[in-house]
């Protein structure tokens, strides 16, 4: 059995999904969304990441890089050359700032169950339980499941956020351990949806259909991003899919925020959206108006 590449764990959480709530963030995605608040978890491999917030330049990692792919710049900035970075970690050690940190951390999958269920209790009195999400939680989908099945044999609530791009029969198998989840509908047009995200919707809305018709519990998330899906037009298309939708619970309307150009910077990647800003609350309550004239129930936010 191999093991699991996380990049992250958060509990206490109080979103995505009921009660307190143990999030995993699994690493490796399908999609290469311009938007992607979580590029780190884009690749399967472990990757350094500069938290440039922390580091003051002062240089103590270069002589340390085996492959000389760390610099300074004209403005006293650390860098590093993608090209040759094999991702070591030499350079985290010599900073005493703290500022590097590796993304991606192998777990059994013993370790992640032991980890959720340090909060077994706050789970049972809240009504929680843990969310898979990541990137794309199907990337790893064998070893997923002996994952799944040990936590739901102690009767854990579980989540799992999803672009659902993957094979069905991945999918069918990990929604067997699911009570419900999250999934994406990032727009209609199938055209647009591979300009910005690398890939067709055609998958995605056919594997929807299908959890639907398996009677998966199921929330429809829509990152809204403006000059991509924002129309009036794609939002009343995609809540008139939704509403086809027997599992369907809600729809939820998610004001697009820049919170990934940190860590696209900390990675040495440009932000491919630089110029774009949150939508303004009124356009956020305009096309919540227009999911709720389809007649499906939304809200704006987790």
């Amino acid at each position: 059995m191999k093991n699991l590449m996380v990049t992250e764990i958060e509990r206490f959480a109080i979103h995505d999904g009921p009660g307190i709530r143990t999030l995993v963030f699994f690493k490796g995605c399908p999609l290469k969304c311009r938007w992607c608040s979580n590029p780190e978890t884009q690749s399967l491999e472990p990757q350094m990441m500069l938290m440039r917030s922390r580091c003051k330049g002062c240089g103590a990692c270069i002589p340390h890089c085996p492959q000389k792919a760390i610099f300074l710049d004209n403005e006293g900035l650390i860098h590093s050359d993608r090209t040759k970075c094999i991702d070591c970690g030499a350079c985290i050690e010599p900073c005493i700032y703290y500022a590097r940190k590796m993304t991606g951390k192998e777990y059994t999958v013993q370790e992640l169950v032991d980890i959720c269920l340090k909060d077994e209790s706050a789970y049972k009195h809240s009504g929680g339980g843990i969310t898979i999400s990541g990137g794309e939680p199907t990337v790893q989908a064998k070893e997923l499941i002996p994952f799944l099945e040990q936590c739901k044999s102690h009767r854990l609530n579980i989540g799992m956020e999803t672009c659902a791009f993957c094979d069905w029969e991945d999918l069918d198998r990990i929604t067997d351990y699911l009570d419900y989840v999250f999934v994406d509908i990032k727009n209609m047009d199938k055209d647009a949806h591979r300009e910005f995200t690398g890939v067709s919707n055609k998958l995605i809305l056919e594997n929807i259909r299908k959890l639907s018709d398996k009677g998966v519990p199921m929330v429809i998330s829509i990152p809204v991003i403006p000059g991509f899906n924002d129309t009036e037009e794609n939002i009343r298309e995609t809540a008139e899919f939704a509403k086809t939708l027997d599992s369907l619970k809600r729809v939820r309307l998610l004001p697009y925020h820049r919170l990934g150009t940190v860590k696209f910077d900390g990675l040495d990647r440009e932000y491919p959206l630089e110029q774009l800003r949150s939508p303004e609350q009124e356009q956020m309550n305009r096309l919540r108006d227009i999911v709720e004239d389809a007649g499906v129930q939304v809200t704006v936010g987790y």
